[in-house]
């Protein structure tokens, strides 16, 4: 897959904390595959601690392990990942815990543009009933020369069930972004 045209899913907002909570520190991270054709297939791991931000002495583990396959189809750039994670809490802060991701990316040229579409789902490892989420971002880039605008319409908790961290229920938004290099 042509490395500027990756895609990637829609990153979760609160999966590494925020300023105020815990932070990532001392991470190993592997990747180990292998290509057929236009696809890669692999495994890709990592393992480290979490720290909280007010006392550093206060440290616990996380890690993750995920399946790949990513590559292209005539015209469309395909990927698929299936991930389990396990984050520590870290002195009361709480994390994601544990539990599995599942993500399916297409994306294509479209003139001057590409296109994207990322499905996702969330499966934390709870006692929490109808815990699962999923989330569509539905999106296109368009490159102007020194930079990108991107436009995406976000579809979050297409299942309408309380979601365990932010108690939100379904909601779509619609982000308008651009970036310059120089």
């Amino acid at each position: 897959m042509n490395q500027s045209k990756k895609i990637a899913a829609y990153p979760q907002r609160t999966f590494w904390g925020t300023d105020d909570t815990y932070h990532v520190m001392n991470t190993l991270v592997g990747d180990f595959g292998f290509t057929t054709g236009d696809f890669r297939h692999g495994v890709s791991v990592q393992a480290g601690q979490l720290a909280d931000q007010d006392d550093t002495d206060e440290i616990e583990g996380h890690y993750a392990a995920g399946l790949y396959s990513e590559g292209t189809v005539g015209a469309l750039d395909l990927s698929a990942q299936f991930v389990h994670y396990d984050l520590d809490e870290v002195d009361g802060d709480v994390t994601q815990g544990s539990g599995q991701k599942a993500m399916v990316n297409v994306g294509t040229d479209v003139g001057s543009w590409y296109t994207y579409s990322d499905l996702s789902m969330s499966m934390p490892d709870s006692d929490i009933a109808d815990d699962d989420q999923i989330d569509l971002v539905l999106g296109g880039r368009y490159n102007y020369g020194p930079g990108n605008i991107y436009v995406e319409v976000l579809l979050e908790n297409l299942t309408d069930d309380e979601d365990v961290e932010t108690n939100d229920e379904f909601s779509q938004s619609i982000d308008l972004t651009m970036d310059y290099y120089f």
